[in-house]
């Protein structure tokens, strides 16, 4: 099984075993695809905000949802995890 951060896979009703990238979101340009197909880390997570992505679009096999990593992010700085 994959890294799936614990904040994305809360989104999610159905069990999964991965979740894909499909879409990312920045200020700047908007809602783009994502054609690397890459399945959703942490360790991607924390590459796409280095990149000024503040949300995503994930998919599993039954569903897709926004998430936004941004949120995420500061939950976790302000509870003193990262």
């Amino acid at each position: 099984m994959s890294d799936v951060p614990e904040f994305a896979g809360r989104r999610f009703k159905r069990g999964f075993r991965r979740l894909r990238l499909t879409d990312v979101y920045s200020a700047e340009s908007g809602w783009s695809k994502d054609s690397r197909k890459l399945d959703f880390t942490t360790e991607l997570a924390l590459e796409l905000l280095a990149g000024k992505v503040t949300q995503v679009r994930l998919r599993s096999r039954w569903e897709s949802h926004d998430v936004s990593i941004l949120e995420a992010s500061l939950l976790r700085r302000l509870k003193g995890e990262a």
